[in-house]
Protein backbone atom coordinates (compact mmCIF):
# COMPACT_ATOMS: atom_id res chain seq x y z
CA UNK A 1 0.00 0.00 0.00
CA UNK A 2 1.73 3.19 -1.33
CA UNK A 3 1.32 6.72 0.21
CA UNK A 4 -0.03 7.63 -2.71
CA UNK A 5 -3.01 5.01 -2.74
CA UNK A 6 -3.65 6.30 0.79
CA UNK A 7 -3.61 10.31 0.35
CA UNK A 8 -5.87 9.16 -3.02
CA UNK A 9 -8.53 7.34 -0.89
CA UNK A 10 -8.58 10.26 2.15
CA UNK A 11 -9.33 12.94 -0.95
CA UNK A 12 -11.73 10.64 -3.09
CA UNK A 13 -14.00 10.44 0.78
CA UNK A 14 -13.21 14.23 1.75
CA UNK A 15 -14.16 15.63 -1.55
CA UNK A 16 -17.74 13.89 -1.45
CA UNK A 17 -18.82 16.64 1.23
CA UNK A 18 -17.86 19.73 -1.20
CA UNK A 19 -21.02 21.20 -2.97
CA UNK A 20 -21.08 23.49 -5.88
CA UNK A 21 -23.16 26.31 -4.40
CA UNK A 22 -25.59 24.97 -2.76
CA UNK A 23 -24.86 23.86 0.40
CA UNK A 24 -26.23 20.94 2.60
CA UNK A 25 -26.01 18.72 5.23
CA UNK A 26 -23.84 16.22 3.63
CA UNK A 27 -21.98 18.61 1.70
CA UNK A 28 -21.35 21.40 3.85
CA UNK A 29 -17.52 22.04 2.33
CA UNK A 30 -17.37 25.21 -0.65
CA UNK A 31 -13.68 24.18 -0.83
CA UNK A 32 -12.25 20.80 -0.62
CA UNK A 33 -8.60 20.66 -1.21
CA UNK A 34 -5.04 19.44 -0.25
CA UNK A 35 -2.50 21.48 1.20
CA UNK A 36 1.38 20.89 2.10
CA UNK A 37 2.53 23.33 4.15
CA UNK A 38 2.19 24.30 7.80
CA UNK A 39 -1.34 25.36 8.78
CA UNK A 40 -0.55 29.59 9.47
CA UNK A 41 -3.14 32.36 8.71
CA UNK A 42 -1.31 34.00 5.39
CA UNK A 43 -1.66 30.02 4.05
CA UNK A 44 -5.13 29.63 4.58
CA UNK A 45 -5.98 32.56 3.59
CA UNK A 46 -3.76 32.22 0.28
CA UNK A 47 -5.55 28.73 -0.19
CA UNK A 48 -8.87 29.50 1.08
CA UNK A 49 -10.70 31.96 -1.39
CA UNK A 50 -14.37 30.09 -0.10
CA UNK A 51 -15.57 28.94 3.50
CA UNK A 52 -16.06 26.68 4.98
CA UNK A 53 -13.37 25.00 3.65
CA UNK A 54 -11.55 21.57 4.30
CA UNK A 55 -8.00 20.92 3.28
CA UNK A 56 -6.16 17.73 3.47
CA UNK A 57 -2.34 17.47 4.23
CA UNK A 58 -0.05 14.45 4.75
CA UNK A 59 1.41 14.63 7.89
CA UNK A 60 4.19 12.29 7.66
CA UNK A 61 5.67 9.14 9.93
CA UNK A 62 7.68 8.24 12.58
CA UNK A 63 9.34 4.85 12.09
CA UNK A 64 10.41 2.84 14.94
CA UNK A 65 12.75 0.05 14.84
CA UNK A 66 11.54 -3.38 14.87
CA UNK A 67 12.71 -7.07 15.99
CA UNK A 68 13.16 -10.18 13.58
CA UNK A 69 9.41 -11.91 13.50
CA UNK A 70 10.42 -15.40 12.65
CA UNK A 71 12.68 -18.13 12.56
CA UNK A 72 14.51 -16.62 9.55
CA UNK A 73 14.98 -13.08 10.53
CA UNK A 74 12.69 -11.35 8.64
CA UNK A 75 11.20 -8.54 9.72
CA UNK A 76 8.02 -6.57 9.77
CA UNK A 77 7.36 -3.08 10.00
CA UNK A 78 4.17 -1.40 10.80
CA UNK A 79 4.08 2.58 11.02
CA UNK A 80 0.98 4.57 11.65
CA UNK A 81 1.07 7.20 8.82
CA UNK A 82 -0.34 10.38 9.36
CA UNK A 83 -2.88 12.94 7.82
CA UNK A 84 -4.61 15.64 9.36
CA UNK A 85 -7.97 17.66 7.55
CA UNK A 86 -7.77 21.81 8.52
CA UNK A 87 -11.43 22.64 8.65
CA UNK A 88 -11.94 25.92 8.58
CA UNK A 89 -14.90 28.85 8.61
CA UNK A 90 -14.44 32.34 8.13
CA UNK A 91 -16.45 34.94 9.49
CA UNK A 92 -18.41 33.59 12.24
CA UNK A 93 -19.80 36.54 14.09
CA UNK A 94 -19.03 34.99 17.99
CA UNK A 95 -18.13 32.29 19.36
CA UNK A 96 -21.66 30.62 19.62
CA UNK A 97 -21.91 31.14 15.59
CA UNK A 98 -18.08 29.65 15.40
CA UNK A 99 -19.22 26.51 17.10
CA UNK A 100 -22.71 25.40 16.79
CA UNK A 101 -23.39 27.66 13.78
CA UNK A 102 -26.19 30.26 12.38
CA UNK A 103 -28.47 30.85 9.88
CA UNK A 104 -28.33 27.71 7.62
CA UNK A 105 -24.44 28.01 7.98
CA UNK A 106 -22.99 25.27 9.94
CA UNK A 107 -20.56 25.26 12.81
CA UNK A 108 -16.91 24.05 13.55
CA UNK A 109 -18.35 20.84 15.67
CA UNK A 110 -21.16 19.64 12.73
CA UNK A 111 -18.09 20.32 9.82
CA UNK A 112 -15.27 18.05 12.52
CA UNK A 113 -17.97 15.60 12.55
CA UNK A 114 -18.84 15.32 8.66
CA UNK A 115 -15.11 14.84 7.94
CA UNK A 116 -15.16 12.12 10.59
CA UNK A 117 -18.30 10.59 9.28
CA UNK A 118 -17.02 10.14 5.33
CA UNK A 119 -13.06 8.81 6.87
CA UNK A 120 -12.84 7.56 10.24
CA UNK A 121 -12.75 3.49 9.69
CA UNK A 122 -12.86 4.18 5.96
CA UNK A 123 -11.28 1.15 4.61
CA UNK A 124 -8.24 1.39 2.05
CA UNK A 125 -7.48 -1.80 0.44
CA UNK A 126 -4.86 -2.99 -1.94
CA UNK A 127 -4.80 -6.06 -3.71
CA UNK A 128 -1.68 -7.00 -1.31
CA UNK A 129 -3.69 -5.39 2.14
CA UNK A 130 -6.10 -3.55 4.07
CA UNK A 131 -5.94 -0.91 6.40
CA UNK A 132 -8.60 1.94 7.83
CA UNK A 133 -8.49 5.43 8.57
CA UNK A 134 -8.40 6.02 12.18
CA UNK A 135 -9.54 9.21 13.68
CA UNK A 136 -7.18 10.13 16.30
CA UNK A 137 -7.64 13.56 17.73
CA UNK A 138 -8.89 16.99 17.19
CA UNK A 139 -7.56 20.16 17.64
CA UNK A 140 -8.15 23.91 17.37
CA UNK A 141 -6.20 26.04 15.73
CA UNK A 142 -6.02 29.41 14.22
CA UNK A 143 -8.63 30.64 16.00
CA UNK A 144 -8.55 34.79 15.12
CA UNK A 145 -11.58 36.27 17.04
CA UNK A 146 -14.44 36.81 14.84
CA UNK A 147 -12.61 35.90 11.45
CA UNK A 148 -11.20 32.52 10.98
CA UNK A 149 -12.28 30.09 13.42
CA UNK A 150 -10.64 26.38 12.26
CA UNK A 151 -9.88 22.84 13.57
CA UNK A 152 -7.22 20.22 12.94
CA UNK A 153 -8.86 16.78 12.73
CA UNK A 154 -6.05 14.00 12.13
CA UNK A 155 -6.19 10.30 11.21
CA UNK A 156 -3.45 7.60 11.19
CA UNK A 157 -3.64 4.85 8.77
CA UNK A 158 -1.54 1.72 10.12
CA UNK A 159 1.00 0.17 7.03
CA UNK A 160 3.79 -1.50 6.29
CA UNK A 161 6.39 0.60 4.50
CA UNK A 162 8.46 -0.30 1.82
CA UNK A 163 11.38 -2.34 2.66
CA UNK A 164 14.40 -4.28 1.03
CA UNK A 165 13.47 -7.75 0.27
CA UNK A 166 15.82 -10.31 1.81
CA UNK A 167 15.88 -13.88 -0.36
CA UNK A 168 15.26 -16.86 1.95
CA UNK A 169 17.61 -18.79 3.70
CA UNK A 170 17.73 -22.78 2.18
CA UNK A 171 14.76 -24.35 0.40
CA UNK A 172 10.79 -24.53 1.78
CA UNK A 173 10.16 -27.90 2.27
CA UNK A 174 6.80 -29.02 -0.91
CA UNK A 175 5.99 -32.29 0.83
CA UNK A 176 6.80 -34.27 3.96
CA UNK A 177 6.78 -37.82 2.49
CA UNK A 178 7.91 -39.97 5.52
CA UNK A 179 5.89 -40.80 8.29
CA UNK A 180 8.29 -38.98 11.24
CA UNK A 181 10.10 -36.49 9.15
CA UNK A 182 11.01 -34.54 6.23
CA UNK A 183 11.11 -35.91 2.60
CA UNK A 184 13.89 -38.41 2.51
CA UNK A 185 13.76 -39.68 5.67
CA UNK A 186 12.99 -43.83 6.14
CA UNK A 187 9.08 -44.79 6.76
CA UNK A 188 8.72 -46.22 9.94
CA UNK A 189 5.71 -48.04 11.29
CA UNK A 190 4.31 -47.73 14.69
CA UNK A 191 4.06 -50.74 16.99
CA UNK A 192 1.66 -51.34 19.53
CA UNK A 193 0.49 -53.45 21.81
CA UNK A 194 -2.65 -53.87 20.05
CA UNK A 195 -0.89 -55.50 16.87
CA UNK A 196 0.24 -58.39 18.84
Amino acid sequence: MSLASIDSALFTALAATGHAGTLSADRPFALVARHTGPWTREALQHVCGQYPAALLRANGASYAPSTPGTILGETEMRAPEGWSVLVALEDPRSADDATQGADGVPGLLTLIDRVLGVLNDLPIATAQTAARATGWRWVPELARGAVITAAEVLFVVERVPPAVTSALVGEPWERADGDLGPPGAPRTAFHTDLDD
